[in-house]
């Protein structure tokens, strides 16, 4: 009795063994990839923040170039607009050649 209980008792722990076995490859074949699929993430994060970079020094040197673009629109608007106002002031206020 006492031998036929071990091994019935030594062919479970062998049984249960072979299940550990199974089971710590399918965790260890899942970690892989897993790990693959992490570093393609991370690759991926990468390749996004170094193309929003470009694009980010790409805008701020837009938005310079567009700045000092407005900067010299709004002096000439300016400029053009005082001559009017000048041309205007001087033509009401100058008194009329009497002969003219």
């Amino acid at each position: 009795l006492q031998k036929q209980q071990r091994q019935q008792l030594e062919e479970e722990i062998s049984l249960m063994a072979q299940q550990l076995k199974k089971s710590t490859q399918s965790m260890h074949t899942t970690l892989q990839h897993q790990t693959q699929d992490l570093q393609d993430m991370e690759d991926l994060a990468v390749d996004n923040v170094d193309r929003v970079t470009g694009i980010t020094k790409d805008t701020q040197e837009h938005l310079r170039k567009s700045w000092k673009s407005s900067i010299g629109k709004y002096t000439m608007v300016f400029v053009i607009l005082g001559t009017f106002f000048v041309t205007f002031m001087t033509i009401r206020i100058v008194p009329k050649r009497s002969n003219a």
